[in-house]
């Protein structure tokens, strides 16, 4: 069949806007959520509340979250994700605006439960959309762009509270990061419709590149599609444990360690997630390179987990050496989860739902996100001084190496009963 020139080229043009249509509404969904934790320590004292309760809103926040996600893993091929993203989004960012304008933490939580729903398919259902309608070709660019967005999204949710928290506006961010969210949810919604426009072609040119695509596994059938989600799933429980262990408490140890000001830990830890954009970055390009994307994400736990040692020991002996090493982590977390979830729905499209599985990999991360911040708070309490921080890291520590350890193993016994 053949396909007009002319349609493809103005095709290809209306997919790279819906890429960054789709980037700048999933980063700011990020940056709205963020500013929460970004202000965590200011937030407890106008809250008058203590590290668990105060991270508690983003508990509630991610269980929700989480709950919403299992139900569209099943949904998500059934609904219209247009008007779907679109109305939950616009719903979301009133929600976060109303966040900033209150003072009692009880109602915080149930914005942030509420809000949980709303915002529960965005990441999801646009990489299902982008899967839709995108070429084999343009998928490596629209993985680059969607994992710079999940580092980008740090310069807004702690670089404008570092602008505000200094004045004592700690609710501006809110209002703010609210009110652009709310623009970029319309964007997307004409962005896609754009897109739509031009599905046949789309259909007929993925048709064409899919021929030429090697799926990372074989699934020959649904036990074997439940195993791949089961084992994909744990990589990414794993790997999430150790990268909000770390991440959610940068501002309190940089505050409680170094006594720095609540405004400069702000702004210097988004440092973390913004260059572990690296992480994706070279972990995008060594997935198109190597076969196994398995491995890939692997190398990249390792590295993450030796780097993390030496901070159990001088968490608090040298800033500078402190913030390296966490940055390097958070990079290596970064590269593994690009590996386990958008270079894997993108690649196994043709087997698997990109919607779904990012649906299932968002409850999992999700429930991550909402339990390890409290927990971690309460570990860190739970010591004298600030020796609670390097609890925390060695911690995350064990948990990694057990796992590496039990990968290993399995690996060994697997090949050994093959073999025999």
């Amino acid at each position: 069949m053949q396909v007009d020139v002319f349609d493809v080229k103005k095709r290809d043009r209306c997919a790279k806007i819906l890429i960054w249509a789709c980037f700048a509404f999933y980063t700011l969904m990020l940056a709205s959520k963020n500013v929460y934790t970004a202000e965590i320590v200011t937030l407890m004292g106008v809250f008058k509340t203590t590290k668990a309760q105060t991270s508690l809103a983003m508990t509630y926040y991610f269980i929700v979250y989480a709950i919403v996600q299992v139900i569209l893993s099943f949904t998500m091929t059934k609904i219209n994700l247009r008007v779907y993203l679109t109305v939950t989004g616009v719903l979301s960012a009133i929600l976060t605006v109303l966040i900033g304008i209150t003072l009692d933490i009880n109602i915080v939580y149930a914005l942030c439960a509420v809000n949980g729903v709303m915002q529960a398919g965005i990441y999801s259902g646009c990489m299902s959309v982008l899967a839709k309608y995108l070429p084999n070709t343009m998928l490596p660019l629209a993985n680059k762009i969607m994992s710079f967005g999940a580092a980008f999204y740090a310069v807004l949710a702690y670089g404008v509270p570092s602008l505000f928290v200094g004045f004592g506006l700690w609710n501006v961010p809110f209002i703010l990061l609210g009110v652009v969210f709310l623009i970029s949810a319309m964007v997307f919604f004409i962005a896609v419709g754009k897109m739509r426009k031009f599905s046949t072609v789309s259909i007929v040119v993925a048709k064409e590149k899919r021929e030429d695509e090697k799926p990372f596994i074989k699934l020959e059938n649904k036990k074997s599609v439940a195993l791949y989600f089961v084992c994909m799933l744990a990589f990414a429980l794993f790997n999430l444990v150790g990268h909000y262990t770390v991440l959610s408490w940068i501002p309190n140890m940089l505050v409680d360690v170094f006594k720095m000001p609540d405004s400069f830990s702000i702004f210097i830890t988004l440092l973390a997630p913004t260059i572990s954009f690296v992480g994706s970055l070279v972990c995008i390009n060594l997935c198109q390179k190597y076969t196994n994307l398995f491995y890939v994400g692997m190398v990249f736990m390792i590295i993450g987990t030796i780097v993390l040692v030496p901070m159990i020991f001088i968490f608090n002996f040298n800033m500078v050496l402190s913030i390296i090493l966490i940055v390097v982590y958070i990079t290596m977390s970064a590269g593994a989860r690009a590996a386990f979830s958008g270079i894997l729905a993108f690649k196994m499209r043709s087997k698997i739902d990109s919607g779904s599985y990012l649906a299932a990999y968002n409850s999992v991360a999700s429930v991550i996100a909402g339990v390890i911040p409290p927990l971690t708070g309460l570990l860190i309490d739970a010591f004298p001084g600030v020796q609670g921080y390097g609890v925390s890291y060695l911690f995350t520590t064990v948990f990694n190496v057990l796992f590496i350890l039990g990968v290993f193993a399995y690996g060994y016994w697997f090949k050994k009963r093959k073999r025999s």
